[in-house]
């Protein structure tokens, strides 16, 4: 494309609200949540399939974006405590 990151970083900044890695981040998440409603997979692996390598960091952005932890989230949703 040519262009460098920190324009591409601006423009999205100004037109989707967030830096291409806090997009990246909420994708990731997204698809995480999805997983951790409809499988049964365990987190770990859910973290690793999605882009997580570190588990340990995939809880802590989790929790900081959800106010939860996956398992807790999931238990949440399965309507479970």
């Amino acid at each position: 494309m040519h262009f460098a990151y920190d324009y591409i970083a601006r423009c999205m900044k100004r037109h989707v609200g967030l830096t291409p890695h806090q997009y990246a981040l909420r994708l990731k998440l997204e698809e995480a949540r999805r997983r951790l409603v409809l499988t049964d997979l365990p987190g770990e692996r859910i973290a690793e399939e999605v882009g997580f390598p570190d588990y340990n960091y995939f809880i802590r952005v989790f929790r900081k974006q959800t106010g939860m932890t996956p398992g807790g989230y999931r238990r949440w949703k399965q309507g479970t405590t």
